[in-house]
């Protein structure tokens, strides 16, 4: 069966740079916005598509599927770090979906608004977006 194109969407997988992992994970583990990089200052890890059929790209569930598949968990060979030669996806590494950055954090994924304030991404948050 043949895979439709029409809802595949280009997503970027940015890590925190090495120089600041240390400095970044303290501050993200506490919540601080600006612990939280432009995604433009990251490291570009990856760009998977995703074929987002039941729902929006950038839902939680979906942010979660990806975030599980850039895990090292046995080391072994055919996990995506192991192929990519990089380290697991950890709190201040982000997931951009449409120009907009979902971060790894404490308790979930947040995005920034833009008075830079720290938000929770949750299936109401995406729903509210998606209403014109």
């Amino acid at each position: 069966m043949a895979t439709s194109t029409k809802n595949l969407v280009k997503v970027e997988i940015r890590y925190v740079p090495a120089a600041k992992i240390g400095e970044v994970f303290m501050k993200a583990t506490l919540g601080l916005p600006e612990a939280f990089l432009p995604y433009k200052e990251m490291d570009l890890i990856d760009m998977p598509g995703m074929n987002a059929t039941r729902r929006a790209a950038n839902h939680p569930k979906n942010l979660e599927t990806i975030y599980k598949h850039y895990q090292s968990i046995s080391g072994d060979a055919s996990e995506r770090p192991a192929q990519l030669k990089v380290r697991s996806m950890a709190t201040g590494d982000a997931i951009v979906v449409d120009g907009t950055a979902y971060y790894c954090a404490a308790e979930g994924f947040v995005t920034k608004a833009p008075d830079g304030s720290i938000v929770p991404v949750t299936e109401e948050s995406i729903a509210a977006q998606a209403k014109p």
